[in-house]
This record gives C-alpha cells, structure tokens and sequence, in this order.
C-alpha cells in the first residue's frame, strides 16, 4: 500500500492517499488535496494568501 501510495503521490507538493484492505485485495479510494478535509479557517486573510504564495505546482505532471 505505502508503494501505491508513493506511485500516485509523485510530483504533488501534498496529498492524502486512501487505500483500503479488503478480503486481502487493496482497494482504491480517494485522494485529498488539502489537510483537514479543506475546512480549517485561516485567519487573518493574510495567512491563507502567504499559504497560496508558498505554493508552487508543477505545470503538468509526467504520470509514466
């Protein structure tokens, strides 16, 4: 599972990989790309805007 994880988590500055193990088989669930289900409140504004200054994504990601 940690290598599934690794394979779909290449190139992302931050993601949360769900895997689950099921009768012996690794199932599929979801990614998340933001902590705390994207609900956390930042304050002040300037907070959130300094956070979207940090971060830099990749233009397009090689998935081979």
């Amino acid at each position: 599972m940690l290598e599934i994880a690794r394979k779909l988590s290449v190139g992302l500055p931050f993601v949360r990989v769900d895997l689950y193990l099921v009768k012996g088989r690794i199932i599929f669930g979801e990614l998340t790309f933001y902590p705390n289900n994207g609900i956390i409140k930042i304050t002040p504004q300037r907070w959130l805007d300094q956070y979207g200054e940090w971060l830099h994504l990749p233009e397009a990601l090689d998935l081979k």
